[in-house]
């Protein structure tokens, strides 16, 4: 029995990638900062649109290695994390009692347990893993700001 409320889709990895330049063109937003882990893999960058095309991380060929990486059975099961900031900003008192302006983070979590499988976390599996610590299992400080999608 899967441990996930949502069934796996079926979407290859070009498919997959695509999917993550939508949510990212969705709310107008020209960034995302997307994480992917694995056993023996982890990466974090950016993606983002420019110059009428979108890049993933620092050249638009990482888009091919990133297509690459997920048809290799051997990185298998991977996390995935799409972090976006939004327009909307809420005041917070910084450490130095600063006043500063920080954005909403909406959250979004898939998990690809096979190449060509990908499930979408729930708004509550999103909340549920963010706030557990992966060593230990106990629960972390709530993040103020976020909106788990």
């Amino acid at each position: 029995m899967s441990p996930f409320t949502n069934p796996p889709q079926s979407l290859t990895a070009g498919e997959f990638l695509s999917h993550l330049e939508e949510i990212t063109g969705a709310y107008k937003v020209k960034t995302s900062i997307i994480t992917f882990y694995s056993r023996i893999w982890s990466q974090a960058f950016d993606l983002k649109f420019s110059k009428g095309q979108w890049v993933f991380g620092y050249s638009p060929y990482w888009r091919a290695l990133l297509e690459a990486k997920l048809q290799t059975s051997e990185y298998y099961p991977i996390s995935c994390v799409v972090r976006t900031f939004t327009d909307e900003k809420h005041k917070r008192k910084a450490p130095n009692g600063k006043t500063v302006l920080i954005p909403t983070k909406e959250l979004r979590m898939f998990f690809l347990p096979a190449p060509g499988q990908v499930i979408k976390l729930t708004p509550e599996e999103c909340f549920a893993c963010h706030h557990t610590d992966s060593q230990t299992g106990e629960p972390l400080p709530l993040e103020q700001d976020v909106k788990f999608l």
